[in-house]
């Protein structure tokens, strides 16, 4: 699975939107957008699912 990598975006009235990035549970590699679960999970103080899965260090394509 590939994630979406959201840029930030300047907002009119000069902020900026981020949108929160998903690091690899096993090396801290930065894999792109967390997903609505993943952010719904942190919040309440769960455990993020393990994505070393689909970390390109962790996980070498053949």
């Amino acid at each position: 699975m590939t994630r979406p990598d959201t840029p930030p975006r300047k907002n009119d009235g000069g902020t900026t939107t981020r949108r929160v990035k998903r690091a690899c549970n096993g090396c801290g590699y930065t894999l792109g957008d967390a997903t609505d679960m993943e952010i719904a999970a942190a919040m309440e103080g769960r455990a993020l699912p393990d994505v070393r899965d689909e970390c390109p260090t962790c996980t070498p394509v053949s």
